[in-house]
């Protein structure tokens, strides 16, 4: 996965004016593939290929008989909320990576024209996984954006996967969050929903605290010498208010409402806090941010 094909046809004189009565050895792939196979192009095709390259095509090529038959340059366009959404996200003190099996040509294009410094281009499903174990090893937290077959290794590597709902079955299951629209401003949405939902647990759990360091030694007789007993039902009273507390305290996350890209990119620059910590005291903050080209930016 992720070179080419190789095939041997026979019988095709009503598709194609070849010979049909021998076999044709075919090839399809990229250069690598017809490398591997000891088909080279000539300067001319090579220089061509390069243009289209530096194009943010993807070129496939096909050779019959070890014979360059022919080359197909695929592209699509940068999708109008890329550039924004990385901007962002370094705004969030988060670095994006972009993994991508194209060409080094294409994808450091592609890169620039987005502001992504760091660029790991024709990777294979399994070096793309690599990729996010060895950021891991260095001791950041990742999280992988993906929607294809060859994303799934990486996005069950990483920390936190995220798949795009339109993407293939194998990368929804492999994926932590799914994002049901196809729209890359949602992975900014799930950073900041995530990061509201952290805090208000925090929030619980301090606001549970302080509710039993008080109640606890009133139920246990700390102000009887000053005349007051707490009777059964106050306590049972007092137990069920700490329970509904909690609950709405975690229903208020009912009124959240999903930020715009300026509004995101407003609120991280103003605050004084750090966003991204050591893997040891990560609590959901992400370092690293993996996005596969196929489906995050193009």
């Amino acid at each position: 996965p992720g070179f080419g094909l190789v095939c041997t046809i026979s019988d095709i004189s009503n598709v194609l004016p070849l010979d049909s009565t021998g076999s044709h050895r075919v090839l399809i792939g990229n250069r690598r593939w017809l490398d591997q196979h000891g088909l080279s192009v000539s300067l001319e095709i090579d220089q061509t290929l390069t243009q289209h390259e530096e194009r943010q095509a993807t070129v496939v090529l096909a050779a019959v008989d070890d014979k360059l038959a022919m080359a197909v340059a695929l592209s699509s366009q940068i999708k109008p909320e890329a550039s924004s959404v990385v901007s962002a996200l370094q705004e969030m003190n988060i670095e994006v990576v972009m993994l991508t099996g194209d060409n080094r040509r294409t994808a450091n294009s592609v890169a620039g024209k987005l502001g992504i410094k760091r660029v790991h281009a024709e990777v294979l499903p399994a070096d793309k996984a690599a990729v996010v174990t060895q950021l891991q090893d260095q001791g950041h937290v990742v999280a992988m954006v993906g929607d294809g077959v060859n994303d799934s290794p990486a996005l069950a590597q990483a920390d936190v996967g995220i798949a795009v709902g339109t993407g293939t079955d194998i990368a929804v299951e492999a994926a932590d969050v799914v994002l049901i629209k196809d729209d890359l401003a949602d992975v900014l949405s799930a950073i900041d929903l995530s990061r509201h939902t952290v805090w208000r647990i925090r929030y619980n759990f301090i606001f549970s605290l302080v509710y039993n360091l008080i109640f606890i030694p009133v139920a246990a007789g700390i102000l009887v010498p000053f005349g007051v007993t707490l009777q059964p039902w106050m306590a049972s009273a007092a137990m069920a208010a700490s329970s509904v507390s909690v609950v709405t305290s975690s229903l208020w996350l009912k009124r959240y409402k999903k930020p715009n890209i300026v509004e995101i990119k407003q609120q991280h620059r103003f605050t004084s806090t750090p966003l991204c910590w050591p893997k040891s005291r990560r609590s959901y903050q992400y370092q690293k941010l993996l996005m596969e080209d196929d489906l995050g930016l193009v």
